[in-house]
């Protein structure tokens, strides 16, 4: 090679480099300000989509049916035999739920999905005076507890306030009413549907007409049936229908349909359900089986979502990567 291309290439060589230097190409970038760029035409929103969402009215058959939720009275060999109290356990690994859940991991049980609350923050009230309010106050924490302890524990739902309910006050946006009745313990619908309804959740602290003997046996006896009741009851605050009143309910499953109905399916039945009658323990004693925890967490948020994958770092690009051909083509 001639001293004329020997000097030509050492001068274009100096000249891409200080071209890089001046753009701040091939050094360390990491001190420059990330400026966010000015919006091209065309990635603004139009003003016509600047439009609320506004939820459509119900079609045919997507309304309840008006059939209160009524909790069974519970059948032998569904309650404990040493009326200990319920410890929560792991699952084993043979459970069918969880056999099952291994093969469809998106599995949500029996949603009306419609009558999902669309603030994850519910306002809960208690439709009693001042002096009833007092004396249940060992009946309302149990009843505070098991909401918070399992539905809320799994999902971003907040069940706030739990004071008495003031009909004299613009009533809340989101308002589950609870009323304290000797009855079966029921809904008036799911979800949503009960937002400000008043007694839209009746439950039962004496027990006088219903399942007298187990719940009234004794002081762990009585926590139980108000605890295990109210997990049942809150699942369907919620907006989950019965387990049974799914249409893939198998023939081993003789407990009929029972208020109001999903609207979609999602995975397999679960008898481990909270919400399932053939349960063979009283509403799962008031523990959520796997498949409620993610019905919850689909529909209510994930507290403890996955993380992300970190991000793949781009290959940095030195000078002499980028002046090895072009150099290659000048020394040719």
């Amino acid at each position: 090679m001639t001293r004329h291309k020997k000097w030509l290439a050492g001068l274009l060589a100096l000249c891409i480099t200080g071209l890089l230097a001046s753009c701040g190409g091939g050094g360390d970038d990491s001190n420059q300000p990330n400026i966010n760029p000015e919006p091209k035409p065309g990635q603004l929103t139009p003003a016509s989509d600047a439009q609320p969402n506004v939820n459509y009215e119900p079609k045919p058959g997507q309304l309840p049916d008006n059939q209160p939720n009524i909790n069974y009275e519970p059948k032998p060999g569904q309650l404990p035999a040493d009326n200990r109290p319920n410890v929560n356990s792991v699952p084993k690994i043979d459970s069918p739920s969880l056999s099952l859940m291994a093969a469809t991991p998106d599995i949500r049980g029996y949603p009306l999905t419609w009558t999902i609350w669309p603030n994850r923050n519910i306002s809960v009230c208690w439709e009693m005076d001042g002096g009833t309010f007092n004396a249940t106050q060992a009946d309302r924490a149990l009843v505070q507890n098991a909401a918070t302890s399992t539905w809320q524990a799994v999902s971003l739902v907040r069940f706030e306030g739990w004071g008495i309910c003031d009909d004299s006050a613009p009533p809340l946006p989101q308002t589950l009413r609870i009323s304290v009745q000797d009855v079966n313990p029921h809904t008036k619908g799911l979800g949503k549907n009960l937002n400000n309804y008043p007694a839209g959740m009746v439950l039962n602290f004496t027990f006088g007409n219903f399942s007298t003997s187990y719940c009234q046996a004794n002081s762990q006896n009585h926590a139980n049936c108000v605890s295990w009741i109210t997990v049942h009851e809150f699942g369907h605050a919620l907006g989950f229908a019965h387990e049974q009143n799914r249409p893939d309910t198998p023939p081993s499953c003789q407990e009929p349909a029972q208020g109001s109905n999903g609207d979609e399916l999602f995975g397999p039945w679960d008898i481990d359900s909270v919400m399932n009658y053939c349960n063979p323990n009283w509403n799962g004693r008031g523990k959520l089986s796997q498949v409620d925890m993610e019905m919850a967490r689909s529909f209510y948020g994930n507290p403890n979502p996955p993380p992300p994958p970190p991000p793949t770092a781009p290959a940095p690009t030195t000078t002499a990567a980028f002046l090895s051909p072009i150099l290659s083509l000048v020394l040719d």
